[in-house]
């Protein structure tokens, strides 16, 4: 998603997959089953992708894909 900082699209992009989602599938992602593991999977990722000012942005970002 564009709302999702550069840094952290790559780790959307690996992630998504590995819950069993398109990467583009933001419902999917949503899910409650699915958020979890996406969580397990994204913040190792995410924190050693971005700086830390950043890691607010990826949390707006990617909480604005569930109001899609």
């Amino acid at each position: 998603s564009s709302a999702v900082p550069s840094c952290a699209q790559a780790c959307f992009s690996s992630a998504a997959p590995g819950v069993g989602c398109d990467v583009n599938d933001f419902d999917c992602q949503c899910k409650p089953e699915a958020q979890a593991s996406l969580t397990h999977l994204l913040v190792p990722c995410v924190a050693t992708r971005c700086p830390a000012a950043s890691l607010q942005a990826v949390i707006t970002g990617a909480s604005s894909g569930k109001n899609r």
